[in-house]
């Protein structure tokens, strides 16, 4: 899009940009604090190199124009400890960046750099609305504002990638419609939200001109640990993906047997959406090339069930390998993103939330880690999803070799304890497996 072009917001982009539903990437950088002025210009420099970052929204949300720039704020601050900057974060992640449709008006972004003396490092955040980029294409415009500090003589043609598309872009296939229309795959989706039900102890807040206020949760898989949850998934043939969505499942069943009066009946499902970065998983003929790093949206709702006590966590997980690998040979993202589209299109949408959790994979940070003077050593993404991803969002980022996860709830104490208790299960359960016999899930209920 050229200055002043127009164009319709495609399904994905009207779904989302009227509602509160933002994306904060948190970049851990060592180094020297950054100066404001050559922060600032930075961020200006990747703002023009992406058409993404100068659009503005229609009065009616239902076109999107080019324009010269938007707003973005560039902001600097020093704190002492991590818990004062997780309380930034938060003001940052329940911000207001989505539009105020009574004019044509900007998608205001927002970038601040955060010293955290505890850590002697700084927190760059970038708070975007979902309108704009994804969660992958945040690597990319915080790899472009680092690249432009280090050097800023850095001519745009020497970028490593082109500009970014758009978000709707990002959720088309390289399939078309008529291979991607499954009329029972569409039943489905509506017989289960339909019909659903918490599986996970919740408590909902009402929805207030789509702002519900969120929480979060950060931890991360030390460089150390991963090269030995690596070689353990090797020696049991599981992938470390597949393995992660096992110790997802066994921490639900704990969290539900103690804290449900009925505890859990086998088989037990827990039926949640999974988002797949499918860009190299396509096979046969179609090529995606390396246009952009952005997030080909697939989704999945996986729907392996635990079925006895006797269950360990390694032999779930060879399970799980190999549903993914069935659906993802059965074209089951795509035709289930496409399923999600029909859905809002042609079915009338529930009154109520129809999930308990969305599971992102988002990938590994596929850049340098080095940036003249600094260097990135974590990545996390937290957001405003909930309710529109389900009451619970689960990140996996990986980057410099580091797993960092984070964990977004609505936030009520209710949903903070069981995200306490979710998130903290996982990483026990991948951080007992590197070195100790498979886990039976026996021992945890």
């Amino acid at each position: 899009m050229n200055r002043g072009d127009e164009r319709p917001t495609g399904w994905l982009e009207a779904t989302i940009a009227g509602g509160h539903v933002n994306i904060v990437s948190v970049a851990r950088v060592l180094g020297p604090q950054f100066e404001e002025a050559r922060l600032v210009s930075a961020v200006k420099a990747t703002q023009h190199r992406h058409f993404n970052l100068r659009i503005r929204i229609s009065p009616d949300g239902r076109s999107l124009v080019s324009a010269d720039s938007s707003v973005v704020r560039v902001a600097q601050a020093s704190v002492g400890s991590a818990a004062e900057f997780e309380t930034l974060l938060g003001q940052m992640q329940n911000e207001a960046l989505s539009p105020d449709l009574d004019s044509q008006i900007d998608l205001p972004w927002l970038v601040e750099a955060v010293f955290v003396r505890e850590l002697n490092a700084t927190m760059l955040c970038v708070a975007i609305h979902h309108a704009i980029a994804d969660g992958t294409s945040v690597y990319v415009i915080t790899h472009d504002i680092l690249s432009h500090y280090a050097d800023p003589s850095t001519p745009r043609f020497k970028m490593q990638l082109p500009p970014l598309p758009s978000v709707e872009a990002l959720s088309l296939t390289a399939f078309g419609a008529d291979d991607l229309k499954d009329d029972a795959l569409l039943a489905k989706l509506v017989a289960a939200r339909s019909n659903w039900k918490p599986t996970l102890p919740s408590q909902f807040l009402p929805s207030s001109d789509s702002r519900v206020p969120n929480g979060f949760l950060l931890r991360d898989i030390s460089v150390e640990r991963m090269v030995r949850l690596r070689n353990k998934c090797h020696v049991e043939n599981v992938t470390v993906g597949s393995l992660l969505v096992a110790a997802l499942h066994f921490a639900v069943a704990r969290v539900v047997a103690k804290e449900t009066s009925g505890g859990i009946q086998f088989p037990f499902k827990f039926v949640h959406d999974v988002d797949a970065n499918l860009r190299r998983r396509l096979g046969g003929s179609v090529d995606l090339g390396d246009e952009h790093v952005g997030l080909l949206i697939g989704m999945m709702a996986i729907d392996v069930p635990l079925t006895s006590t006797s269950e360990t966590i390694f032999g779930f997980a060879q399970k799980v390998k190999a549903w993914f690998g069935k659906e993802l040979d059965a074209n089951t993202p795509h035709k289930y993103h496409f399923a999600n589209k029909r859905f809002d299109a042609e079915c009338e949408p529930p009154a109520t939330r129809v999930s308990d959790l969305n599971f992102s994979n988002v990938g590994v940070y596929p850049f340098q880690t080095k940036y003249g003077d600094h260097s990135l050593s974590h990545f996390y993404e937290v957001g405003s999803w909930c309710p529109f991803g389900g009451t619970h969002v689960f990140l996996i980022n990986t980057v410099a070799g580091r797993m960092c996860l984070s964990w977004v709830f609505e936030e009520t104490p209710v949903n903070r304890s069981v995200a306490c208790q979710l998130m903290d299960g996982v990483v026990g359960l991948l951080e007992e497996v590197c070195d100790g016999p498979d886990v039976v899930l026996a021992d945890l209920i």
